[in-house]
This record gives C-alpha cells, structure tokens and sequence, in this order.
C-alpha cells in the first residue's frame, strides 16, 4: 500500500493513514497514472503534487 508522508518519516499511524491510501488508489484508477515512488517525491511531478 501507500504510506503518507508523516507516517513514513515519523513512524505516525492513525486512520487517516487508510484513508490516504484509499486516496492514491482512487487517484490511479481515475487518472489511469500511477503515482511516483516516495523518494521521487521532490524531483518529479506526481499525482499528489495537483
């Protein structure tokens, strides 16, 4: 799955953190794009950078 930011620098879970997940999923599949990994993050646009 996909991890929010906060949760991969902080160690941080709550529900949030599914709802983000659903979140980038749903993105994909509207978008038909998959989202960059987390390193490219700064260097590349991605689905969460709109």
């Amino acid at each position: 799955g996909y991890m929010p930011p906060e949760y991969a620098l902080e160690g941080r879970y709550s529900i949030k953190t599914d709802v983000f997940s659903f979140g980038v999923i749903v993105l994909e599949i509207v978008s038909g794009q998959r989202m960059t990994r987390f390193q490219d993050m700064e260097h590349s646009l991605n689905l969460l950078g709109h």
